[in-house]
C-alpha cells in the first residue's frame, strides 16, 4: 500500500501536466521508488497503475504519455 501510495500521486501528476520536464520528471521517480522498494513491489500495483493510466486516455496526449509510462514501467518489473 505504500508504494501505490508513493507511486500513484506521481504517475497521475506526471500524465496530468502539459509540461514535458514535469513528465519525464514522474518516469525518473518511478525507477527511484523501483529502487527504494524493489521489482516486486511495482508488480504487485501494475493492475492499479494501468487502470490510472487508462484514465489519462481521453486526455489530450494522454495516449501517447501512456505508452511512454507503460515503456518506462516496464524496465522496472522482472520478467
Amino acid at each position: 500500500e505504500d508504494v501505490v501510495g508513493a507511486m500513484l500521486p506521481v504517475v497521475k501528476r506526471g500524465m496530468a501536466s502539459p509540461n514535458r520536464a514535469v513528465f519525464q520528471s514522474s518516469l525518473e521517480c518511478l525507477a527511484r521508488i523501483e529502487r527504494m522498494f524493489g521489482k516486486g513491489a511495482i508488480e504487485g500495483h501494475l493492475e492499479v497503475l494501468v487502470e490510472t493510466l487508462h484514465g489519462q486516455l481521453a486526455q489530450p496526449g494522454g495516449e501517447a504519455r501512456a505508452r511512454s509510462m507503460l515503456a518506462a514501467l516496464a524496465p522496472l518489473c522482472t520478467e
